[in-house]
């Protein structure tokens, strides 16, 4: 799933604080410190309607740490990992900018049209 960068903040799940919360407070027994974070930050990222019902359900499936363990099983198997901001585009320098747009307006240069099956166009 690809969210521009400006649409991030709205595609945040509105779960994802309660759950992010949930794991802080009752973190899942037998993981280290970073897998904790790391998991935090993977239930943070943006996800589907699809991944916040399966997580919802892990979260109400058990209290305390053992919601917390079902969460990191879920989010594990569902593959969800950390945010990661692309990297921002270079500055578009003079001479990376060839046409934009061009037009010209003449009221005396005749419409293009067919007229007896042949083109007409500007005279020459």
């Amino acid at each position: 799933m690809s969210i521009p960068a400006r649409d991030f903040d709205r595609a945040v799940s509105h779960m994802a604080g309660p759950v992010a919360n949930h794991l802080i407070k009752f973190p899942p027994t037998g993981i280290v410190q970073e897998e904790v974070d790391r998991l935090v930050e993977s239930v943070e990222a943006p996800w589907g309607v699809r991944y916040e019902r399966q997580i919802r359900e892990a979260m109400e499936s058990a209290g305390g740490a053992a919601a917390s363990t079902a969460i990191a099983e879920t989010v594990r198997r569902l593959g969800l990992e950390p945010f990661k901001a692309p990297d921002p585009l270079p500055p578009i320098e003079e001479q990376d900018i060839r046409l934009i747009c061009w037009m010209a307006v003449d009221v005396n240069w005749p419409v293009f049209g067919v007229v007896d099956s042949n083109l007409v166009g500007p005279s020459e």
